[in-house]
């Protein structure tokens, strides 16, 4: 399946964004931020906003509440993550 958005870092956290957003693009973010797109920022370890994380899961079809989401909404908190929760980048 496709994912209709992306996540790109903006104002201290990683927001969802459509996923063909161009560089210099004035954008809205799931939760109503406008930004400039600029490609060349890359995502670190932001928290995820949590407006557009359960913007997305509706859009989709996710169900809320998931354990994985609490683990992306504080990606620092490790210490309720079990090994499938960690992200590929991040365990190894």
């Amino acid at each position: 399946m496709t994912q209709p958005f992306r996540w790109y870092p903006h104002d201290g956290e990683r927001h969802a964004i459509p996923v063909d957003a161009g560089h210099g693009e004035c954008i809205e973010t799931l939760c109503h931020k406008e930004l400039v797109m600029d490609t060349g920022r890359r995502l670190r370890c932001e928290a995820t906003c949590a407006e557009c994380d359960s913007t997305w899961r509706a859009a989709v079809g996710i169900p809320p509440q998931s354990r994985r989401q609490a683990f992306l909404l504080d990606p620092l908190d490790r210490s309720t993550a079990t090994s499938a929760d960690v992200p590929v980048e991040a365990s190894r």
